[in-house]
């Protein structure tokens, strides 16, 4: 039976996941999950890895405290205190909140992980505390308590699974991981997996996937993660293990960049694999002035 796209479901598996102390079985909790998961594989895989879904939330714990003081009606203080017995802002959300939306026997509303997503989007997109305020007061007459906490653990980018990146790619794909290593990008991982594996409908309902073989492929403009630097003692033991070419990250004033050049245009990226502005990079000479940033 395929397992629908709604919050639920999503809040299942990390509940799962998260009550489980064995790593094998969380890659195979998920794996499970995914195999009969009828939604969108990218979305999921960013929703489970918020750190590497390319989004920023300009709001630390102190300002989403004033947002929920505001829209919950309850002091700061308040909120305060109880964020500094539980150290969780999400838990402190979940704790003051009190839900109007429908919710099921088990206590979970119907909102889809689309439109969960939706307000994610919004979040990032919220540059003032009186966006941020807007966007939360939508959501709550939308959400339960566990959608709730749900929301504040993806705005602080870290579900608390107990299952860093290599666990929870290797739950999409046995090749995932290797495939990330390449690209640092879950769209492309995902693009990626989908072009190797067949679906077979079983029924009305079911399906069966049958993993493929993924070659890790390297793409201009996707920046590829950032790995450890081997001791070396001479540039014929470097050239002796990349016989095929390699690829060098720039280490300046103190910081790695890479970049990457596409029909004539520079693309920076940071150690963290996010992009930089052609300004952001103090480079004198030429790959300054071809970025456009001037002399």
């Amino acid at each position: 039976m395929s397992i629908p796209s709604t919050v639920k479901c999503f809040g299942q598996l990390c509940e799962q996941v998260t009550n489980e102390p064995s790593l094998t079985i969380k890659e195979e909790i998920i794996r499970g999950f995914v195999s009969r998961f009828s939604g969108n594989l990218t979305l999921l895989a960013k929703l489970l890895l918020p750190k590497y879904a390319n989004r920023i939330y300009y709001a630390q714990e102190k300002q989403l405290i004033r947002v929920l003081s505001v829209v919950l009606c309850v002091p700061e203080d308040d909120l305060k205190t109880e964020w500094n017995k539980n150290g969780c802002v999400a838990e402190t959300a979940q704790k003051f909140f009190k839900p109007t939306a429908s919710v099921d026997s088990s206590g979970w509303c119907k909102m889809t992980l689309d439109t969960f997503d939706e307000y994610l989007n919004k979040m990032a997109a919220a540059s003032t505390e009186t966006n941020r305020i807007d966007v939360v007061t939508d959501f709550l007459k939308h959400a339960c308590g566990k959608t709730v906490y749900l929301f504040f653990r993806e705005l602080k980018q870290d579900m608390r699974l107990g299952a860093g990146l290599r666990i929870v790619l290797a739950g999409l794909h046995p090749n995932a991981y290797q495939i990330f290593q390449h690209t640092a990008n879950l769209e492309q991982v995902v693009e990626q997996i989908k072009k190797a594996d067949t679906v077979t409908k079983t029924g009305s309902t079911g399906q069966v996937i049958t993993r493929g073989v993924v070659s890790a492929q390297i793409k201009l403009g996707v920046p590829l993660a950032p790995m450890l630097a081997a001791p070396s003692k001479s540039i014929d033991y470097v050239l002796s293990k990349c016989p095929n070419g390699a690829f060098s990250e720039v280490k300046y004033d103190g910081e790695r960049i890479q970049i990457h050049k596409q029909n004539g245009v520079l693309s920076f990226f940071a150690r963290s694999i996010k992009a930089n502005a052609a300004c952001q990079v103090r480079w004198p000479g030429k790959v300054h002035q071809r970025s456009g940033g001037g002399g």
